[in-house]
């Protein structure tokens, strides 16, 4: 198992990325700083030893700065995209199921646990 925490509101990322008329996407300014800087922290805490080639079970308990009405679904994407771009997880795929924990407001962030699941084989 591996325990990951991220410090600050989270950023969603779905309503993030600018697609042009020609349809190139990119990521807005903001949002790529967020998303830069997310990563170095999850680099930071990867243990050496810490392969993420196989499906894990996840835990995120998640604790937003206020009450303001959050979009679960696009703030797990942009974990999704960070845990890989860490390479904490080798493809998000491999994330295949867990639990998302709200624990209130107040100093925003979460704490990720991710456990291998193992087969039997």
């Amino acid at each position: 198992m591996i325990t990951l925490r991220i410090d600050g509101q989270i950023r969603g990322g779905k309503n993030n990325i600018v697609i042009t008329r020609s349809g190139r996407r990119f990521p807005r300014p903001e949002w790529a700083k967020w998303r830069d800087a997310t990563v170095l922290q999850l680099k930071i805490q990867k243990p050496g030893a810490w392969v993420g080639n196989m499906p894990m079970l996840f835990e995120i308990e998640y604790k937003a700065a206020d009450k303001r009405r959050r979009d679960m679904p696009a703030i797990m994407d942009s974990l999704w995209h960070c845990l890989e771009g860490a390479g904490i997880v080798e493809d998000d795929c491999l994330l295949v199921g867990g639990t998302w924990v709200p624990v209130g407001y107040g100093e925003p962030g979460v704490t990720i646990r991710l456990e291998p699941v193992h087969n039997g084989n």
